[in-house]
């Protein structure tokens, strides 16, 4: 709540979520307007088996430009891809595709095992295992795409 209450009226922001490893759900693009309804499907989300990072990052690299314009996708995470897929290895690639795309990595863990995501395209490493300070680590990841959308 906290993250989207501070988050630029003009930044809309798109939810990837999945279930399992099996599917990746894309509840599409939510603007000012739409907060609260996003909001909402967050709070209805649980936890439920293996994480698929690379494939959900990959979707969202496929949803932002990169190559023309600079975009930044925050990865809010707690380790590494459950489903057996190569973070790094994707990450290096999206680099090389998309040299404007950012990745800020949001890591509630504690233990960096994703941060190559953050490293290899130029993105920010954010750690907390304090969940008070979870709210303000979103908040720094996403302020460099307010910052440079206001300019």
């Amino acid at each position: 709540r906290k993250m989207l209450d501070n988050l630029h009226p003009d930044i809309s922001t798109r939810l990837i979520t999945f279930d399992g490893c099996e599917s990746i759900v894309d509840h599409g693009l939510y603007n000012l307007q739409q907060r609260g309804r996003l909001l909402a499907t967050l709070q209805q989300k649980e936890a439920d088996r293996g994480t698929p990072l690379a494939a959900s990052l990959r979707h969202a690299a496929e949803s932002v430009d990169g190559v023309n314009k600079e975009a930044v996708i925050v990865l809010f995470i707690d380790g590494e891809d459950g489903c057996g897929h190569d973070v790094c290895a994707l990450s290096a690639q999206i680099a090389k595709q998309q040299p404007l795309l950012k990745i800020n990595v949001v890591d509630v863990s504690g233990n960096g095992l994703s941060s190559c995501a953050a490293e290899l395209t130029g993105g920010r490493m954010y750690s907390s295992q304090d969940a008070e300070q979870i709210d303000d680590l979103l908040i720094q990841a996403i302020d460099e795409v307010a910052d440079k959308q206001c300019m």
